[in-house]
Parts: C-alpha cells; sequence; structure tokens
C-alpha cells in the first residue's frame, strides 16, 4: 500500500522544523526535545534540569558548553513579565542603595575547557561568560568570574568593590575582601543570576583559586580541558567548618562539570 501524501509531508515538516532549531544553535536534551539558547533552567532537589509541570509553564533546559550563549527565561505568569525583568527590579529595592554590587552562582554548569571565542585567555572567557549570565538576567555592569590561571591569579583582576549582595534583593553575601579572605563569604552565595536558590548539590563551582586569591596548584591544564590525570581546584558553596572550602573545598576531575562565581566589578 503506497504511503499517504499528507502524511508523508507532515513528517517532512517535522523534520525540517527540528533542523531550523539546530542551525540556530539548538540541541536537544534528555529527553530528545530541541533546546535552543535564551531559555533558563529549573532545577530539581537534586540539582538536575528537570521538567515544568502542567501549571508551572516554561520550557526544559540543559547546562550549556563554555562557548554557549545564555539567555532568561520565559514568562511564568503570561502576563508579559519575564524573569529577566523580575530580578532587574531587586536592584531598585530599599535593602540596595545606588552602586552596591552583586555576586551569583551562574545557572549553567560548564566543563573545565573555558576556551572559548568571547576571550584570548581561558580567564577572559570565563569572565564574558559571566557578563552573558548577568545580561541575560537584565543585570547591567562588568562582571568577572573567580577564576585562576596558572599566570592569572583572580586578584589581579577583582577590584573592591565590597559590599556585595545576593541576587535575592539584597543580602549582603560579602561585606569585604579582607572578609572574604580570612573567614569566607558572610553568606553562602547560593543563588543564581536570576535569583533563584540553587540546591547544595547543585553548588559546586570551578575556581583554581586558593582563599587569598592566589592560583592553586590545580587548573585543569589551564582551564584547557579533561586530560588523563588532571584536576581543578573547585570550591564548594555548603555550610562547612572549613573557612576556605567556598574556593578550595577539593581537587575535583577535569572531566566533571561546575558552575561560576560572577562577581560585578
Amino acid at each position: 500500500m503506497k504511503p499517504r501524501l499528507d502524511v508523508l509531508i507532515l513528517s517532512f515538516t517535522v523534520a525540517l522544523c527540528l533542523g531550523c532549531h539546530a542551525e540556530d544553535g539548538g540541541d536537544l536534551d534528555g529527553f530528545g526535545r530541541v533546546v535552543l539558547p535564551g531559555e533558563d533552567p529549573e532545577w530539581d532537589s537534586e540539582g538536575e534540569v528537570r521538567e515544568e509541570d502542567e501549571e508551572g509553564g516554561g520550557g526544559d533546559h540543559g547546562d550549556s558548553g563554555a562557548a554557549g550563549g545564555e539567555a532568561s527565561g520565559s514568562d511564568q505568569d503570561g502576563e508579559g513579565g519575564s524573569r529577566a525583568e523580575d530580578t532587574e527590579s531587586n536592584r531598585g529595592t530599599s535593602s540596595l542603595r545606588e552602586g552596591e554590587k552583586l555576586v551569583f552562582l551562574t545557572s549553567e554548569t560548564y566543563s573545565s575547557d573555558l576556551r572559548t571565542p568571547f576571550g584570548s585567555t581561558p580567564t577572559e572567557s570565563a569572565d564574558r561568560l559571566c557578563e552573558l549570565h548577568a545580561e541575560a538576567a537584565g543585570l547591567d555592569g562588568r562582571w568577572i568570574a573567580w577564576l585562576s590561571g596558572p599566570d592569572d591569579p583572580v586578584i589581579d583582576r577583582l577590584e573592591d568593590h565590597s559590599p556585595w549582595h545576593l541576587t535575592d534583593g539584597g543580602t549582603v553575601a560579602i561585606s569585604s575582601l579582607l572578609r572574604l579572605w580570612v573567614s569566607g563569604p558572610n553568606e553562602l552565595i547560593d543563588r543564581d543570576e536570576f535569583g533563584r536558590e540553587l540546591p547544595e548539590s547543585a553548588r559546586r563551582i570551578w575556581t583554581g583559586t586558593s582563599r587569598y586569591g592566589a592560583t592553586s596548584s590545580q587548573t585543569c591544564s589551564g582551564w584547557t580541558g579533561p586530560a588523563y590525570l588532571t584536576y581543578g581546584t573547585t570550591g564548594l558553596m555548603v555550610e562547612t567548618a572549613f573557612a576556605d572550602s567556598w574556593t578550595q573545598h577539593d581537587w575535583t576531575d577535569c572531566r566533571a562539570m561546575a558552575r561560576l562565581l560572577c562577581i560585578e566589578q
């Protein structure tokens, strides 16, 4: 029996649409759906991307690679607003004075290969990734990543514009650089650029940095990607008895994925 012409046309149209999404920078998530840049992730209790329920709305999203772009999510309430606008308004709350700075963890995780077209060095690329995340959430300003390379300690790029606040609307995360170096952050930095709290299992960050901002001994070959028996220093933003665990909790296999800590300048 010959196939129906209308079925063939429908199949061809669906395949063509998927191909168009892929050409536009899309990818397939773990469920075989197309995921485009510009969608922000929702996290379950284990720090993994989860599907929105029928009442929550919005799309499903996956972690991007180092060269991927970031953008804000879709409207949750259907009234034309956006998470980017909601987060931007946090800057104007009464608990934040004009000129005070923010700090956040990226909503996306990245591999240890941080070489991208965004910068001439992996650390410059990481800084630009932070700026892209901030822009996606409607946050202006200049941003750097708390990341050190072999010849590029973050302390040489970081200027003291303390205090820094979480993106929740005003909680002081870092009262001063001196406090950061001696005792760590005042409050755990557990919010992404949109002001959403990340679960503890999703708060590991690439740092390559000691508590005083110097380059540590493990940087995944200068953040050029996984290689045999290579490691990178990571921090962990969880309750701990160690003052430096937020920046040098342990050595992590360079095949892993982790977030970036972004600090406004």
